[in-house]
């Protein structure tokens, strides 16, 4: 109801077209059936769980849609409203549910003075995207992640013995959902992105028409053999010659690998066909992708722990690989790699890293709690337990995507090894700065001339507190003379204690001393504050993101790339302000 399909393209004041509007909203509704569609409850940003600055939505329940209801207008409007608003329509349907059939609610409310109970009851989804509006379809991988963190809600209130619900009997149910989507879900989930990807649109809608696995594979044979050369029409559909020419052109152009992906790999996981064209492409480093194909092809978990998209969207979460890597075994595919894999460690221990908003590592034997915990309320084909001597073999595996140390106590701890080897690059500038000697200048300066610079001629100060006033200025005078000379300085204050005083005055001694040309840069975080400093010092200033994009060392989904960009020539000195 947003995208750019239904902005009003007639050149009115009118952004939206809202007759396509309602036309989307249609289409939107009707992909959900009665009887057979899940409807998952949840809480936004405004629950009790959302707390220290950590916002969560939160899980509440689940059910099965029962009735879809029509769409309202409004009544009494002009005719004016209802020809520009679509007949003044209601932009939302009500849904009616199967509960108490089917479904339940977690009874968060009875635990709320019990914080053990609530933490281990709570579900927090780590993949946010599908929770963001009022309503929204998610894939069968997203759903079926949810149902499984709520079997394990189910058992917790079955071990406490809560009596709100015949718990035993909804855990039966989730177990019945869950087969369900598993079906639903199906041996190809991204294959119709997939057929995007290799110019068969035309048959997509075909596909997705079927409902059992073994029709899924057969489909996915007779594409195969269609791209070969061996027949001509996919399920009695042909496609016209000239077209069929280019198709069978372009496939034969990828390299080995890159088809190999396409037709045995990728279709296993319910990825969209932007995510897999960005995967195959030659600048998957885009989306934050640095290894080959072929690495891709022997481990697909690297996808999950790359994979960085465009938007808050355009995500690939780890269940989503798990769950093609290791296949429901009713759909007869072989496992890409097994159960008990150091590769699926490794991957399980990336998404728990990234669960920690703090920092970037953790005690190894807490995480591993953590990961054989999930393993615990997966189905039967998928469980398996590790342990801490997982750690000590397959090491070079572990090492792709983490780093392991021990400190003193001989206690292993697992860091992300980007971000590890990111802060030693860090830890490495800064003592290479420090290591320098004193800056030589050009001309001499003294502390009077800082204070020059310092005193505001019209503060009241002057006459209210003089001598407290002219203390000060000494003082800021004293710092600027200690760090004016040295490769790296870090000036911190409370709000109000003058900082950014102190660097107006740097600033116009860096110019007095080596010259009004000298080359240097003032930068800050974000625009806001890049736009104060620039006021509050007149010099020009730009955010630390676009300073690294002019020099080439932003990825087009706005990470910073890991190498390939260009060292900054022209500037001599840098000022960052990282008050926001």
């Amino acid at each position: 109801m947003y995208s750019d399909d239904v902005l009003n393209k007639s050149g009115t004041a009118q952004k939206y077209d809202y007759e396509e509007r309602s036309r989307k909203a249609e289409q939107y509704f009707a992909q959900f059936e009665e009887g057979k569609s899940l409807v998952f409850y949840y809480a936004g940003y405004s629950n009790p769980f959302s707390e220290n600055e950590e916002n969560n939505y939160v899980v509440a329940g689940i059910s099965r849609l029962k009735k879809m209801g029509d769409f309202h207008y409004y009544q009494n409007i002009s005719e004016e409203i209802r020809k520009k608003y679509a007949g003044g329509i209601v932009w939302q349907k009500a849904v009616t549910s199967a509960y108490p059939d089917e479904g339940f609610c977690i009874p968060y409310w009875k635990y709320m003075d019990n914080e053990d109970v609530l933490e281990r009851l709570v579900i927090k989804p780590l993949h946010r995207a599908p929770f963001k509006y009022g309503s929204r379809e998610i894939t069968d991988d997203d759903a079926i992640e949810i149902v499984n963190q709520l079997v394990n809600a189910v058992e917790v209130l079955i071990e406490i013995g809560d009596t709100t619900e015949n718990w035993k009997l909804r855990r039966d149910w989730l177990g019945s959902v869950l087969n369900e989507l598993w079906i639903a879900r199906g041996p190809y989930p991204g294959f119709a992105s997939v057929l995007e990807n290799l110019g068969l649109g035309s048959i997509e809608a075909t596909y997705l028409r079927l409902t059992n696995e073994s029709d899924m594979k057969a489909f996915r044979d007779q594409v195969c053999d269609l791209l070969v050369g061996e027949r001509d029409d996919v399920w009695g559909q042909a496609l016209p010659a000239a077209e069929l020419k280019k198709i069978r052109r372009e496939y034969k152009l990828r390299e080995e690998p890159e088809q190999k992906l396409l037709l045995d790999i990728l279709p296993r996981f319910a990825l969209t066909a932007g995510q897999m064209q960005a995967i195959l492409s030659e600048d998957r480093e885009n989306v934050s992708i640095t290894v080959s194909l072929e690495e891709i092809l022997a481990d697909p978990y690297i996808i999950f722990e790359q994979y960085q998209g465009y938007d808050v969207d355009d995500v690939i979460p780890f269940y989503k690989i798990d769950n093609g890597i290791l296949a429901s075994p009713d759909f007869g595919l072989d496992n890409l790699l097994d159960e008990g894999s150091t590769e699926r460690l490794r991957a399980f221990c990336v998404d728990e890293l990234n669960r920690i908003a703090a920092h970037s590592f953790g005690k190894t034997a807490t995480i591993l709690e953590s990961v054989n915990h999930r393993l615990d309320r997966m189905p039967e084909w998928k469980r398996y337990t590790y342990k801490l001597k997982n750690f000590d073999i397959e090491t070079e595996v572990l090492e792709e995507a983490l780093y392991l140390r021990r400190d003193e106590n001989n206690t292993l701890y697992l860091y992300l090894r980007s971000v590890y080897e990111d802060e030693r690059c860090i830890e490495d500038a800064f003592k290479a700065l420090t290591d320098r000697p004193d800056i030589v200048l050009k001309r001499a300066i003294s502390a009077e001339k800082f204070k020059e610079r310092l005193k505001k001629k019209d503060s009241k100060l002057i006459s209210k507190a003089g001598r407290q006033y002219e203390a000060i200025l000494d003082k800021q005078a004293e710092i600027c003379m200690k760090i004016f000379t040295k490769p790296l300085c870090v000036l911190s204050g409370a709000a109000g204690t003058g900082k950014t005083t102190v660097i107006r005055a740097i600033v116009e001694n860096i110019k007095r001393v080596h010259g009004e040309s000298t080359g240097f840069l003032l930068m800050a975080p974000t625009g806001k504050a890049a736009e104060r400093i620039k006021t509050q010092t007149g010099e020009r200033s730009t955010t630390i993101h676009s300073f690294l994009a002019s020099n080439g060392w932003i990825n087009n989904n706005f990470t910073l790339k890991r190498s390939g960009g260009k060292l900054s020539q022209d500037v001599n000195t840098i000022i960052v302000d990282d008050h926001c």
